[in-house]
């Protein structure tokens, strides 16, 4: 049983849940209510195909990985027994690691580590730079644009750069890449704020949305 604490208008009630037999009975302040919970079942299938490749053979042995300069890990492993660096890129669909394969040979088709995080600087300096504020506090400036960050994280593009797409009757759909599909829409209260938002500083992406 777990107990809950909560105020309306100013008075505190309590609540005990208890799940019983595929149902939540609440009771609060003595009144018993009863909730049905939806039949669990396992996803038909995976909602995301992971394709990887990596930049040198990997023998059959233990990985070890080891602080890198930079502050982030490399990952090492034998190789005709030297220690060699190796890259690894990952690409992922909706619709199969064929997909996967060619998102990610297109997307990142090169082995520059340097050049794709310089990429992703520059991306995401363009995507936040719509808005320039002024101030002189250091703080108000991280939290405007670490809320702007957010508004930029969803939804996300579920098309592959082939044009295909997962469907909502579980089967593959051929569409254009130049008109893609998105998905994880939030659709809380995202009306209020956000789409106005997208109105002034991408209202290109905002139309793509509510295709």
């Amino acid at each position: 049983m777990k107990e809950f604490k909560f105020k309306i208008s100013g008075k505190e009630h309590t609540a005990h849940v208890v799940e019983h037999e595929g149902a939540l009975e609440v009771t609060i302040d003595g009144n018993i209510y009863t909730v049905d919970l939806p039949e669990r079942k396992p996803a038909a299938k995976p909602v995301v195909k992971p394709a990887v490749a990596q930049s040198a053979p990997v023998a059959a042995a233990p990985v070890a990985s080891k602080p890198a300069a930079a502050g982030a890990n490399t990952v090492t492993a034998p190789l005709n027994g030297k220690i060699v660096q190796v890259m690894v890129k990952v690409g992922v669909s909706a619709v199969d690691v064929d997909g996967a394969r060619r998102n990610v040979e297109q997307e990142i088709p090169d082995w520059n580590f340097d050049g794709v995080r310089a990429a992703a600087r520059r991306a995401w300096n363009d995507c936040l730079s719509v808005i320039d504020i002024s101030t002189q506090d250091d703080t108000q400036r991280t939290i405007f644009y670490t809320s702007l960050y957010h508004t930029a994280l969803l939804p996300q593009l579920f098309t592959d750069v082939d044009g295909r797409h997962w469907g909502m009757d579980l089967k593959p759909h051929q569409g254009d890449a130049a008109k893609p599909v998105y998905s994880a829409f939030s659709l809380w209260d995202t009306f209020r704020a956000f789409h106005p938002l997208l109105t002034i500083i991408d209202p290109d992406r905002n139309d793509a949305f509510l295709r």
